[in-house]
């Protein structure tokens, strides 16, 4: 009887195809972990810059705007603001005659969306 030293033609074409298929699954596993990367990195540097985007649109509805538009980071942002509600501010209470007194501050709370082109990203109430 002969002893075979080698592999068979059929088992190198299997053993080809195997590894074929787990090189295949291996990139589309990479693919996906590289897209779930980036749009991970986005949301959280969108999620670092709320802060200086609420405060920018606080100091502008200061200012008397109700929408602009600027860029942070390489990040273009556009907002707009409305008034759901404007009420005066109570004043102190006078233990004189029983009530408040009057003061001549008003208080607005607004609606304000944020967008970046067409997406719309944050949706939030600021009282002013």
């Amino acid at each position: 009887m002969k002893k075979h030293a080698g592999l068979t033609l059929i088992e190198v074409l299997i053993a080809g195809l195997l590894l074929a298929m787990a090189l295949g699954v291996a990139s589309v596993v990479f693919q996906q972990n590289d897209l779930q990367q980036r749009q991970a990195e986005r949301i959280l540097l969108r999620a670092s810059q709320l802060d200086s985007v609420v405060n920018r649109i606080r100091y502008e509805l200061q200012q008397g705007a109700v929408q602009g538009e600027w860029t942070l980071s390489d990040m273009p942002y556009a907002w707009q603001a409305k008034v759901i509600r404007s009420a005066a501010v109570a004043g102190a209470y006078d233990a004189e005659s029983g009530g408040l007194t009057e003061t001549n501050q008003q208080k607005s709370l607004y609606q304000v969306d944020v967008s970046s082109g067409d997406n719309p990203l944050y949706s939030f109430q600021l009282t002013l």
